[in-house]
Order: C-alpha cells, then sequence, then structure tokens
C-alpha cells in the first residue's frame, strides 16, 4: 500500500468514527417532548362535556390526552402521568378522552368499563386498574367478566355497573371523544396536548418535567 493509499484509508476510518460516534451521543442523548405542531387547539373540542379530571383546580398546564385502554403505549405511559400529576397536583390539571382503536376488539368495553366507575365516583380506580391489568384481559373473550371483577374489587355496585354495557349509557360520551380526537388530528394513542399543542409519544416523568417547567416559565 503506497503512502497516498494509507492517508486515504486513514482519513476513512477516522470519518467513520466521528459519524459512529455522532449518532451515538445523539441515540444516547435523553430526549425532551416537544410540541409536534405550533398550532394550539380549541379548549372546547380537547376538554369536552364531563370528561375525567384530576388535579389542579385552577392550574396553569392543562393536559389532556385521548387514550385506547387496550393500548400497550398508553398503558406504558399511565404510571409516568401519574405520578407527574402527583407532583404537580397543584399546577397541572390532567384530562383523560376516550379514543378506543377500531383494532383493539376490547377498547370500547374498556371505556364502558370506565365510564360505568365513573359514574360511582371511581374512574381513576378503574383506569389504574385497566391499564396496570392490561395482560390480564387485552386478549380474552370474556374480558366484560374481568372488568365486573375489577368492579367488585372496586367496591363498585356491580349490578349498577353492568348497565354500562347492557344499556351502553355512556357510549355518546365515548364517542365524542373519538369525533373529538379526530377533530384535532389524533392519529395514534397516547396523544397528548399540553395547553393545546399536540405532544405524541410514551415519556419518562423526568421527561415531562422539563417539558412542564418550559411551560411552568
Amino acid at each position: 500500500m503506497n503512502k497516498e493509499a494509507k492517508i486515504l484509508l486513514g482519513l476513512t476510518i477516522g470519518t467513520i468514527l466521528v459519524l459512529v460516534g455522532g449518532v451515538f451521543f445523539f441515540s444516547t442523548k435523553e430526549a425532551t417532548p416537544q410540541a409536534t405542531e405550533t398550532k394550539t387547539y380549541d379548549e372546547k373540542l380537547l376538554l369536552g362535556e364531563n370528561s375525567a379530571v384530576k388535579g389542579a383546580t385552577e392550574p396553569k398546564v392543562t393536559i389532556v390526552e385521548f387514550g385506547d385502554f387496550q393500548c400497550p403505549a398508553c398503558a406504558a405511559s399511565y404510571p409516568n402521568t401519574n405520578a407527574l400529576v402527583e407532583e404537580y397536583k397543584d399546577k397541572v390539571k390532567f384530562v383523560f378522552r376516550h379514543f378506543p382503536l377500531q383494532q383493539h376488539a376490547q377498547a370500547m368495553d374498556a371505556s364502558r368499563a370506565a365510564e360505568g366507575a365513573a359514574a360511582q365516583g371511581k374512574f381513576w380506580e378503574m383506569h389504574d386498574k385497566l391499564y396496570g391489568n392490561l395482560d390480564q384481559w387485552a386478549e380474552k373473550s370474556d374480558a366484560v367478566t374481568i372488568f365486573e371483577g375489577y368492579a367488585k374489587e372496586l367496591g363498585l355496585n356491580v349490578d349498577e355497573f353492568k348497565k354500562a354495557f347492557t344499556d351502553k349509557p355512556y357510549d355518546a360520551k365515548i364517542r365524542a371523544g373519538m369525533t373529538d380526537g379526530n377533530a384535532v388530528g389524533v392519529t395514534a394513542t397516547p396523544t397528548f396536548y399540553v395547553n393545546g399543542q399536540k405532544v405524541v409519544g410514551v415519556f419518562s416523568v423526568e421527561e415531562w418535567k422539563r417539558l412542564l417547567d418550559e411551560y411552568l416559565k
């Protein structure tokens, strides 16, 4: 190998190392969730009517989630948003809107279960039961029976709870979430709106805190 070839080979190897190092740096650097659009969406479309709410009554930041109870990504996200709202409960309001996806056979019944529990004052308890035990019911044909078991564990009136599936009184509310979600551009779950700006993905508590700290400045 002549001198020029050696120099060329050295430069090539050096360039590859720099590129690989750059990819490693950017892939391991912790991400911060960002609004995917500069547009701010209509608050009425985001909040809906009689939606499940927790956190601050006079919030500085409002987070709206459009979620599907059979969605694994939503199930992965909920412990982090729970922890976030607990830490920022005097500053942040968290709103849940139903967005059951067509490909999830049990998602609509899961939303009915959440609303059946909400009618007895335990939406968030059922919300956590559904996400925390997703593997128990997601692929089961008897999911409604499993939901009735959760209702019993939560101390609900099970006969009243069953009406969520027989009489379906909450379907209009659930479908309103889907309609409003489509209107504001929801295409996947979970999709969040932070003070009206769209944020998509599953983030750690620390990543969420960095985003909220920007809004709270």
